[in-house]
């Protein structure tokens, strides 16, 4: 099959878009009469002409070739000092935003979510999709990175705090965090943290005792559960 890689150009104001297809006649009716039915910078683009641009056909090329070329007339164009609307550099690539670009998309996305929340079914998604998937190490250092020094703000706390009362952590769940955190050494960054908040503030249980029904509960559970030092010996260090 043969293709078409082809330019769309307004020569006022110098500005065009580069595309392919197999018939580009029927290709550009398509974008002209499609103008107003998306938001991309080739519609917008198109929006402000008050009459089609002009057509031309830059290469004539296979199927397997088109990819190649048009990313080769979009370099050659820019180079050239046309300015071109596509959203990428051909080939049907990802879109290159610049850092800049990113960070204004990060911001504005930011403002429209603040103050909203995803619904039941969105949250369930959003599970769903990341159920077993396994993180890299990279990602992992760089959400490490990100949150680091970084404390939430006592409102959040407590509705978070609201949001989980009554929650109960399944067995499992409590296996995987135990085992997650057995043997990991505390910094002393985090020691001093413990030891202040526990010095103002002291256990809510002190002078109080466990209820019958309590002890009851607590040796149903506790039943049939290994002693942590089952079959060690004694050691005994004496201070010299």
């Amino acid at each position: 099959m043969t293709y078409f890689v082809y330019l769309l150009l307004d020569s006022k104001s110098m500005i065009g878009y580069v595309g392919k297809s197999v018939h580009p006649d029927q290709r550009m009716k398509e974008h002209w009469n499609g103008r107003f039915k998306e938001g991309t910078n080739k519609s917008n683009w198109l929006q402000t002409l008050r009459t089609p641009p002009q057509l031309i056909v830059l290469q004539k090329c296979k199927e397997v070739t088109w990819e190649k070329w048009e990313r080769i007339w979009i370099r050659d164009l820019k180079r050239g000092g046309l300015r071109l609307v596509n959203a990428n550099n051909g080939g049907g690539g990802v879109i290159a935003h610049t850092v800049e670009t990113r960070k204004s998309i990060s911001r504005n996305i930011s403002k429209l979510l603040i103050g909203k929340r995803h619904s039941k079914e969105t949250r369930k998604r959003i599970g769903l999709a990341n159920k077993g998937k396994v993180r890299s190490e990279q990602f992992k250092k760089a959400v490490g990175t990100f949150h680091r020094g970084r404390t939430r703000p006592e409102e959040t706390g407590l509705k978070i705090s609201a949001a989980r009362k009554g929650h109960k952590v399944s067995k499992e769940t409590r296996c995987k965090i135990s085992m997650a955190l057995k043997g990991r050494p505390k910094s002393e960054q985090a020691k001093l943290k413990l030891k202040s908040y526990y010095v103002t503030h002291p256990s809510t249980f002190r002078g109080c005792r466990h209820s019958e029904e309590s002890k009851r509960k607590m040796s149903l559970a506790a039943k049939g559960r290994i002693p942590w030092n089952k079959g060690r010996k004694l050691v005994v260090r004496s201070s010299v």
